[in-house]
């Protein structure tokens, strides 16, 4: 939701300080839902897991290989 109340991606790199990091410089962000990221509940696993493989496509994560 926040992401769209910048005007999206484009908003968002337009935003001077995101800009100059290195995420602004390649252009490159990943939007998740913000409440599963900030809160400490049952979904917090699921949240680090998603996180994980949206950083780094093609990771094979511990539980996976169990």
């Amino acid at each position: 939701r926040s992401l769209r109340l910048l005007g999206g991606e484009k908003g968002l790199f337009d935003i001077p300080e995101i800009a100059l990091t290195p995420a602004g410089q390649s252009r490159r962000v990943v939007a998740m839902d913000g409440l599963l990221l900030l809160g400490f509940g049952p979904r917090t696993g699921s949240a680090i897991e998603q996180l994980a493989k949206r950083l780094h496509p093609g990771i094979t994560l511990r539980a996976e290989t169990q």
